[in-house]
């Protein structure tokens, strides 16, 4: 049958070349076409059974029938999992993740199509890790809901596969209305399993009308057995058979040969790829349309849509298809099939059987009366060209006298726009460069005005509490006159309080049709207004009144470009504001570690006032502090402070002979040992401090524990007297049961 399609095409093709030669004559010049290569783009197919399994190759034929084509510049990256012939667990899922991601570490992938449960199952697991940010497109999916993405949407969509078994049932029974009894095969696989249940609540709806009896996970000889027993008045529905209770497998041509071979009775079922060896028909899912509905998915993610946005095909593409052979031989009228079914193996037509005759002998005559026509057509054409010469001779003319006056037009809107891209520039370079909010609001009205021609600008500024809209910045007389005064306005009142509200640009073309328009009496030339948000991190901040004598002043071009300075100046603003804080913040921690310091080294000195000098024999210690010395470099003796935020740790003293002066490079050089002893006092101090800590934790520990080991009360009091004694050193410490009051009375 497919040696005819392609003998019909082949004919036409002949016909096209012959009227070719006769329409191009040699005076009638070829364009010459350049084709720029397209560079491919790469797309993974990860699928989850074997090559050779006809459902897995039949999803590749539906995929490849869209993406491996010639006017689809596409790579295509084929891999198998086997998950069929090998039961995969988490061992082999990490395997197969190694291995991926050594080999597309170097191949950037513009999409990734999964057929089948394990391979959408492998993918959600290591999407993150080995392909992050690429889109996914699954197929195949048993029983698929929304949850199984968990948290995937943003870069998956798909096809859902679902069966139709009451379709199928009812056509079943439409075209053998005496079956009485329908023998159901299934595996005991996890699809098998799934696909049990769902065919036992729809089997609850027929059980007044046939019975059903059911071999699920069967063992094979029993099986065989039974379908032997089945009469053509009997019937046969195949849900599922990869595997045997002796986890046998079996491919989809071998399970239906096995069942095929065993029955007198007519075999409707779910799947294509039982078609065309022993099975009647049914609504089946077929693995060609689904891997050609996910590849027309791809063909959107290639265009430059987002997986988000592309919605999931909740309809799964199934068909009614029949064996016309089956059809035959159970005698099946051709008219109880349903509207658009496919058959196959159906007998050629004549025009299909005698196609070598007819075909080329239309192919001539189809020459022949183009030949005809073509010369018809040739001196009608003429005729038409000489007219249109005529009249393009006449446009010419009108076209060259308009020609200065457009250009002109242009220019004037080009030095219109340059004008505009210059302040949208100086924006952005105000933005850099100025951190005083109140300056770079000021800036920003002044250059609007300024550049655009417009009567006002003003930047208004959120409250607190978003209520309202108060203006910061003003370029006009009258918007000035309202900054003096506090100008509000309150959220939702006029364009401003609108747009503030709203969070949307709110543009007026003609204020006095405005329904929402303030008139403002210090603005009283305005005719059209234009408000915009100033968005920063999610939330108005404040909003941009621009505003004009003119009605209908603001073009799209404005627009545009005063949305993306509006868009630079939320951005400023906030950096602003969020500077002005951690400088704040800055100097408050500051002063509280400053704050900290001092108190540390004052508690230092009050417990160890000791001073150390050094006598040419070594260094030794002192009880108190040596006097003042002076500050002054004059002499031979020199004092520099060791200070730490502005907290005066020691004083270093330095004296040598009169014949030995100080030079200012060791005075700089005593300088800086100074700043680097101060790091270095105050780091010892807290290294102290940390020890003592440690100390005192690690003593009330074993104190702790020694008490807690105690076999009684009266052992724990006396542990406990005795450890705090030793810790606290004190001469005499007592515990007794009670309060202290019981204790004196004792005393007395």
């Amino acid at each position: 049958m497919a040696d005819k399609p392609r003998f019909r095409v082949r004919a036409v093709l002949l016909a096209l070349c012959l009227l070719s030669v006769v329409w191009l004559r040699p005076d009638q010049p070829v364009a010459a076409q350049t084709a720029t290569e397209t560079p491919r783009k790469n797309v993974l197919v990860l699928n989850s059974y074997h090559q050779g399994l006809s459902w897995t190759d039949h999803l590749v034929q539906g995929i490849k029938s869209v993406l491996d084509t010639e006017a689809q510049p596409v790579e295509l990256y084929l891999e198998y999992m086997d998950a069929k012939r090998v039961v995969p667990d988490a061992a082999y899922f990490e395997r197969l993740y190694e291995l991926y991601q050594q080999k597309y570490a170097a191949i950037p992938l513009a999409a990734i199509v999964v057929t089948d449960d394990e391979a959408f199952n492998f993918m959600v697991e290591y999407h993150e890790r080995l392909f992050p940010e690429v889109p996914v497109v699954f197929c195949g999916v048993n029983l698929f809901e929304d949850t199984m993405l968990g948290g995937l949407r943003a870069y998956f969509t798909g096809v859902v596969m679902t069966v139709d078994i009451k379709a199928t049932l009812d056509v079943a029974l439409t075209q053998r209305p005496q079956t009485r009894e329908i023998l159901v095969i299934n595996d005991g696989t996890t699809t098998g399993v799934a696909y049990s249940r769902l065919f036992h609540e729809v089997a609850a709806s027929y059980a007044n009308r046939v019975s059903f009896v059911y071999y699920e996970n069967p063992d094979v000889p029993a099986l065989e057995a039974a379908l032997r027993t089945l009469t053509e008045d009997d019937l046969v529905f195949l849900v599922l058979f990869n595997r045997d209770r002796a986890q046998h497998f079996y491919t989809y041509e071998e399970a239906i040969d096995l069942i095929y071979a065993n029955t007198k009775a007519p075999i409707y079922g779910l799947w294509d790829s039982y078609l065309g060896r022993g099975l009647v028909g049914g609504k089946l899912t077929s693995a060609f349309l689904q891997g050609e509905a996910a590849a027309f998915k791809v063909q959107q993610l290639l265009a430059g849509a987002s997986a988000a946005d592309i919605p999931i095909a909740w309809e799964s593409p199934n068909r009614y298809m029949f064996d016309y052979q089956q059809l035959q031989r159970f005698g099946i009228d051709m008219g109880t099939l349903p509207v658009n079914s496919e058959v196959i193996n159906r007998p050629l037509t004549f025009f299909e059987e005698h196609g070598e005759i007819i075909w080329p002998a239309a192919a001539v005559g189809l020459v022949l009366l183009g030949t005809i026509v073509a010369q018809s057509l040739s001196v009608a054409h003429r005729r038409r060209v000489e007219a249109a010469l005529r009249v393009s001779n006449a446009e010419l003319l009108e076209t060259r006298a308009s020609l200065e006056e457009r250009v002109a037009e242009r220019t004037r809107d080009l030095s219109q726009r340059t004008r505009q891209l210059q302040a949208a520039a100086e924006v952005a370079r105000d933005v850099a460069s100025i951190r005083g909010e109140e300056q770079l609001l000021d800036s920003m009205v002044d250059l609007i005005s300024e550049r655009f021609g417009f009567y006002h600008a003003g930047i208004f500024v959120a409250s607190p509490d978003g209520a309202y809209a108060e203006l910061r910045a003003a370029s006009s007389e009258g918007g000035k006159r309202m900054l003096a005064r506090g100008h509000r306005l309150q959220a939702g009142v006029g364009i401003v309080g609108a747009v503030l509200a709203t969070g949307r640009p709110r543009i007026a073309l003609d204020v006095g049709a405005d329904a929402v328009w303030f008139n403002n009496p210090d603005l009283p030339e305005t005719r059209s207004e234009m408000g915009l948000p100033l968005r920063a991190r999610g939330e108005v901040i404040g909003v941009l009144d621009v505003q004009s004598t003119e009605p209908e002043a603001f073009t799209q071009e404005d627009v545009t470009v005063l949305q993306t300075m509006a868009e630079q100046l939320a951005l400023a603003l906030d950096n602003a504001r969020l500077f002005s804080e951690s400088q704040e913040a800055l100097a408050r921690m500051e002063r509280a570690f400053g704050e900290e310091t001092r108190r540390a080294w004052a508690e230092r000195r009050r417990r160890t006032p000791l001073a150390y000098r050094y006598e040419g024999q070594g260094v030794v210690t002192s009880l108190s502090p040596t006097a003042e010395a002076p500050t002054s470099s004059e002499g031979q003796r020199i004092a520099a402070e060791i200070t730490l935020r502005d907290q005066v740790l020691a004083t270093l003293e330095l004296e040598r002979p009169a014949d030995h002066p100080w030079t200012q490079e060791e005075l700089e050089l005593v300088q800086a040992l100074a700043t680097q002893a101060a790091l270095a006092l105050d780091n010892a101090r807290l290294f102290e401090e940390t020890l003592r800590r440690s100390e005192r934790e690690r003593l009330v520990r074993q104190i702790v524990d020694n008490i807690r080991a105690a076999a009684s009360v009266e052992q724990a009091l006396q542990r406990a007297v005795g450890d705090m004694s030793r810790a606290l050193g004190a001469a005499e410490l007592r515990a007794q049961l009670g309060q202290r009051s019981d204790m004196v009375e004792e005393e007395a």
